[in-house]
């Protein structure tokens, strides 16, 4: 990190700026500046996006935090929460003393009264003990019915998607390459309604694609398309009535020999 300053604080808070585009040491460093900043029992409040949460390439940060830090409570925000932000996030609040015996997760909804009445009774709201928070930290993770599909998962021979087919993200086109018509839709999330492929007054095109280079991105029959930024589940399983078209940069494309079954898995309201 370019500020080099050796003052400490009380209370530090922070919006790292983040995004698809955003490297994890870009977050390890302005995380581990923050907290380097604390005085003894001072406090960080801090916006991340939920891969700090989740992802496996935040572990050993997420480990040192909750061995060396108190992490007092983590509250998820819904999307909408942050202007032209489109990924899940949430508010961390960590202290620079011994780490207490149990972390409050709890989600936003214009409830702050609730938030600090849970947090002041130490009871009320979703305790988790500290030491079951070296893993993982999303609510939905330490949510009990999570653990019964897990239980139920553990039953059965499972094996990662990747494994059962070809997963790859929507090409991203130069702005001069887009047009109004063209001989290739460049299908979005809009694209989709109802399980059903749509036209919209919104759809783009491009005539200039490099074919050897792109084929990949042209959508087949039979391919899978989810969007990459939904609140409602959004599933395409294209048949013969889509127009000759390629994956935009906002989807993810499926391809497998195994469609059927996957469409069938990912359209289930509790798959197992």
């Amino acid at each position: 990190m370019l500020f080099r300053s050796s003052k400490k604080f009380d209370l530090v808070v922070s919006h790292f700026p983040f995004g698809s585009s955003a490297k994890n040491d870009l977050e390890f460093g302005f995380l581990g500046k923050s907290l380097s900043m604390l005085r003894k029992k001072g406090s960080l409040i801090c916006i991340v996006p939920e891969k700090v949460l989740i992802n496996n390439s935040y572990f050993e940060l997420r480990r040192k935090i909750v061995n060396e830090y108190s992490l007092e409570i983590i509250i998820n925000l819904p999307k909408s929460t942050l202007k032209n932000v489109f990924v899940k996030t949430a508010i961390l609040v960590i202290r620079n003393k011994y780490p207490r015996k149990q972390v409050l997760l709890t989600t936003y909804h214009e409830n702050e009264d609730e938030i600090i009445k849970q947090f002041k009774s130490g009871s009320l709201g979703q305790w988790i003990p500290f030491h079951k928070m070296l893993d993982r930290w999303d609510l939905d993770y330490h949510d009990p019915k999570y653990k019964i599909v897990e239980k139920e998962l553990q039953k059965h021979d499972s094996r990662p998607l990747s494994e059962l087919g070809t997963i790859m993200s929507g090409i991203h086109l130069p702005r001069e390459k887009i047009k109004s018509y063209g001989k290739f839709l460049i299908f979005s999330d809009k694209n989709i309604h109802q399980g059903k492929f749509t036209k919209t007054e919104f759809d783009k095109y491009t005539d200039r694609l490099e074919l050897k280079k792109n084929k990949k991105y042209i959508i087949q029959k039979g391919d899978i398309i989810i969007p990459s930024i939904f609140k409602d589940r959004k599933i395409l399983h294209v048949d013969d009535e889509m127009p000759q078209a390629i994956v935009g940069q906002n989807c993810y494309l499926i391809r497998s020999p195994n469609n059927d079954y996957l469409q069938t898995y990912l359209q289930s309201s509790s798959p197992t």
